[in-house]
């Protein structure tokens, strides 16, 4: 499904022309996302509007690196060169360390203007304890865990969760077909957990990349793109498949190369923080050659084949 694909020369074409943590205006609200691993946490942040027109504001790992390019297993710098103890001891630490420095970077309009972070992300599917640990001793309310959920044709799909509020705490961006949600029964020590429909905002991300109209589009910060380059390099490892089963066809976003896709993993973090802060997601660019779609109608229009930019409500 090659049409909703990124690749380095359109992304190459999407900066903003702003540096590292400046934000654009129109920009309400900032929000990160927190990959995690044994040895190294990602990391990115974005300014969105309420109309969700996105901006990347800076990204990096932690520890920081000294060198630009690197994988996951040939990172110089690790959590533990840096703490002392077992693996989730550093985990720990390390995510109280870059959430404090996230909250501390000065996020700042072009009027100079300080904007505070609306919300932040950390990812739990991995090590859930030592991330819940590390956001409780960074002492910041607006910072919850996150899962992203990737159902497959056969199973249901995330709308047809049970959404009751017995089970969930909230749930959006549209309640009637809901694509992120807060269950009550993960919530650990005060510490809310977001599960979010994965293959959905995948989508939602790298439309809004593609589409060439402003409102609602997403771009990267940067002047050059020797600043921006690995950070691209994450974004075009995963291809979007359509597969189909139990009478629904589902786009399924897969890495088959097994390549580094940690800093897509955070812009698409960024994405589900901001919905849940009550940035519309009210604008997207419909392609017209993309196949239907029965799972994710709602998002994508198919009737106008007559290739003009248009725009629908994404519930």
């Amino acid at each position: 499904n090659a049409v909703l694909s990124l690749n380095r020369q359109l992304l190459n074409d999407r900066l903003n022309g702003f540096g590292r943590a400046s934000v654009p205006a129109g920009r309400g609200h900032v929000v990160f996302h927190i990959d995690v691993h044994d040895e190294l946490l990602y990391w990115c942040s974005a300014a969105v509007g309420s109309d969700f027109t996105g901006s990347t504001l800076s990204f990096g790992t932690w520890p920081e690196q000294p060198v630009p390019w690197f994988t996951l297993r040939s990172a110089p710098a690790k959590l533990s060169d840096r703490y002392e103890g077992n693996v989730d001891e550093c985990i720990k630490q390390g995510v109280r360390e870059l959430i404090d420095r996230i909250f501390d970077t000065m996020w700042l309009t072009k009027q100079g203007q300080q904007m505070p972070v609306s919300v932040g992300m950390v990812d739990i599917g991995y090590k859930q304890d030592p991330v819940v640990e590390g956001i409780l001793l960074s002492n910041r309310m607006n910072v919850f865990t996150a899962k992203g959920l990737a159902p497959g044709p056969r199973e249901k799909p995330v709308p047809q969760y049970d959404m009751s509020t017995r089970r969930v705490l909230r749930c959006g961006p549209n309640p009637l077909r809901p694509r992120w949600y807060f269950p009550r029964e993960f919530v650990a020590d005060g510490v809310q957990r977001c599960h979010f429909d994965a293959n959905f905002f995948k989508e939602q991300v790298s439309a809004r990349f593609i589409q060439t109209v402003r409102a609602g589009s997403w771009r990267l910060f940067g002047k050059g793109t020797d600043e921006v380059a690995p950070f691209i390099e994450h974004m075009i490892v995963e291809e979007p498949e359509l597969r189909s089963g139990g009478g629904n066809t589902v786009n399924m976003w897969l890495n088959h190369g097994r390549k580094d896709n940690h800093w897509w993993d955070n812009i698409v973090g960024c994405a589900v923080a901001a919905s849940t802060v009550g940035c519309q997601m009210t604008v997207l660019q419909a392609m017209p050659d993309l196949p239907q779609q029965s799972t994710t109608a709602e998002t994508l229009d198919l009737s106008d084949r007559s290739g003009r930019d248009f725009f629908i409500s994404a519930r």
